[in-house]
């Protein structure tokens, strides 16, 4: 993690003295919501393989994302501290986009809310038919 990730979920989350987990509430809403964005987890879950480059992420996550809203959201989930942004030195304009550890170590919360979804919701559905 870089200094300035570091210090990033350093102001989002704060222990007490007595080790109770304090969130600070806009910014840990903020990461919520990037988390959430339906643009941002299709993004995540296509680079879960390995890393890609823009116009790759363009044509396989789907074709009614726009350029300006994936650039849009790369630029955040790097911020966020989500993915790496690799520009190779031979040449600038081939720029890879990877996962970051903290999105490796959110995989199983991801999965978890997918089973909580499936189990109370999916199939209320199908009994309902």
């Amino acid at each position: 993690m870089t200094k300035k990730q570091e210090k990033m979920h350093t102001n989002i989350v704060r222990c007490d003295n007595s080790g109770h987990i304090r969130f600070i509430h806009g910014l840990f809403q903020e990461k919520l919501k990037l988390i959430g964005d339906f643009w941002s987890l299709l993004i995540l879950m296509d680079l879960k393989d390995w890393p890609k480059r823009f116009s790759s992420i363009l044509s396989q996550t789907d074709a009614s994302i726009s350029p300006a809203t994936l650039s849009h959201r790369l630029k955040n989930l790097v911020q966020a501290g989500f993915l790496f942004r690799r520009e190779k030195t031979e040449d600038k304009q081939s720029v890879m986009y990877e996962l970051t550890p903290m999105w490796n170590a959110f995989l199983p919360i991801l999965h978890s809310l997918e089973t909580f979804v499936r189990q109370y919701f999916c199939s209320d559905q199908q009994h309902k038919s």
